[in-house]
């Protein structure tokens, strides 16, 4: 990565409101998430770090402020983000999805091909991916079956599996045993 690339900012959220009745969730919010770095959001269950991730992917609308992503042409505010930008970001916001009946393989597949990987490339990045994640031994079972820590570690194959530019994620080593936290950390 260029040190051009390192200091670009790739998502900007500037005063992000947000209540839910009478609850205020998010007050004057405002941060810049630059390529290459990490961030963490830290606070007590309930202090509103979920309704920001999930405000910063455009699934809760604020009540004011803006959110805006880096896109091909450069920052977008999310409500004018081509729908095709959002093949650079993955995210994985509080609990993993999967359908039931499909296999890991499958399911990181269609992950892949959700966020506009090749057909022809798919495959290969899914077994790239759950290998990584050290998911092979269940690659072939049905995602049904799965612990709770698997069912993360697919969550976030799912998540990864594109390559993102952008990467949200809410609690990302939830269910994991410790041998799953170093896989994630590594």
């Amino acid at each position: 990565m260029t040190t051009e690339m390192a200091s670009q900012v790739m998502l900007s959220a500037h005063h992000v409101h947000k209540r839910f009745g009478d609850e205020t969730a998010l007050n004057d919010v405002s941060l810049d998430l630059r390529s290459g770095s990490i961030h963490a959001l830290v606070g007590l269950n309930g202090a509103g770090k979920t309704t920001l991730m999930r405000s910063m992917l455009g699934t809760v609308r604020a009540d004011a402020g803006t959110v805006s992503v880096r896109c091909d042409e450069g920052m977008a505010p999310l409500g004018r983000l081509p729908r095709s930008e959002w093949r650079h970001v993955g995210h994985l916001i509080e609990t993993p999805f999967a359908y039931a009946e499909l296999t890991v393989t499958e399911t990181v597949i269609a992950a892949a091909r959700l966020h506009g990987v090749p057909r022809a490339a798919a495959a290969a990045a899914a077994y790239a991916t759950i290998e990584h994640l050290e998911l092979g031994h269940w690659a072939h079972r049905r995602t049904h079956t799965l612990s709770l820590g698997n069912r993360q570690r697919l969550g976030l194959a799912s998540a990864v599996v594109h390559r993102p530019r952008l990467l949200i994620l809410d609690e990302p080593a939830n269910g994991l045993d410790p041998a799953g936290v170093h896989v994630i950390r590594r």
